[in-house]
């Protein structure tokens, strides 16, 4: 009597030439669908991605050194990263990438002095563009 089930004993058969077509076939279809996520097909639609807080250039002329938490959160909304180890700096991050490749972000780092804000850092980097 065979230990294993009627379902697995196929694979322990020589290959015939149709089992043999079905693996190549369903390896095919798997390796082309994990390609077109990889690879630059023209007619797949990429959508932009927009992610982090976006930070409204006139609330942000309105934040002085000095402001209270309370008052910062209320201008500028939650932080994206608020560190557990260093609660006295609030980062604002932003990106946004086109669906063509083209990536853009800025980071905003506000540093407080116990409830006080003591100094605003902000970060723009450069343009990149990606090649699918």
């Amino acid at each position: 009597m065979n230990a294993y089930p009627i379902a697995y004993q196929w694979l322990f058969f020589p290959m015939s030439a149709f089992k043999l077509f079905i693996a190549a076939s369903f390896t095919l279809i798997v390796s082309l669908q994990t390609a077109c996520s990889t690879s630059h097909f023209p007619w797949v639609y990429r959508i932009d991605v927009e992610q982090g807080n976006i930070v409204d250039g006139d609330k942000l002329k309105q934040v002085t050194v000095g402001m209270n938490r309370r008052q910062v959160k209320y201008l500028l909304g939650t932080p994206m990263l608020q560190d557990t180890f260093n609660q006295d700096r609030w980062d604002y991050f932003y990106s946004f990438e086109t669906g063509k490749g083209r990536l853009d972000r800025e980071l905003l780092t506000l540093y407080f002095s116990g409830d006080q804000l003591s100094k605003i850092e902000k970060k723009d980097y450069d343009t990149t563009t990606r090649d699918f």
